[in-house]
């Protein structure tokens, strides 16, 4: 039976291309030093379909993903507003168990001193 070769081989040029951004591209290198060849090329294969068009399409899919990735762990979100909220009252009740720990603590060690008074 004949078969035909319909894995793809896609390179994309990282150094020259103007569209990503210096950091992606640091990124890029750094996460991925295995897939990167000799000329500065990030290198993706698919042979997971049996049409060489659906690899060439997973190959460009893939690529995408890894670009997106690699732009997201360089992005700083700010915090929404429920977030910050969570985060203050949490520390309110933080705050006020400690203090109630602290009022138990003095309290137990009151009463040792008022013991001592009754011999």
């Amino acid at each position: 039976m004949d078969t035909v070769n319909t894995k793809v081989d896609m390179r994309f040029p990282i150094s020259t291309v103007d569209w990503v951004p210096a950091n992606v591209k640091v990124r890029l290198r750094e996460q991925h030093p295995n897939k990167i060849n000799k000329k500065d090329e990030f290198v993706v294969a698919s042979d997971r379909h049996r049409t060489q068009h659906k690899n060439l399409e997973d190959c460009i899919d893939k690529l995408h993903n890894t670009i997106v990735e690699a732009a997201e762990t360089l992005i700083v979100r700010e915090p929404s507003e429920e977030t910050v909220e969570r985060v203050v009252e949490f520390k309110r009740v933080e705050k006020e168990k400690k203090m109630k720990a602290k009022e138990r603590h003095g309290a137990k060690k009151a009463n040792r001193k008022r013991g001592r008074d009754d011999y």
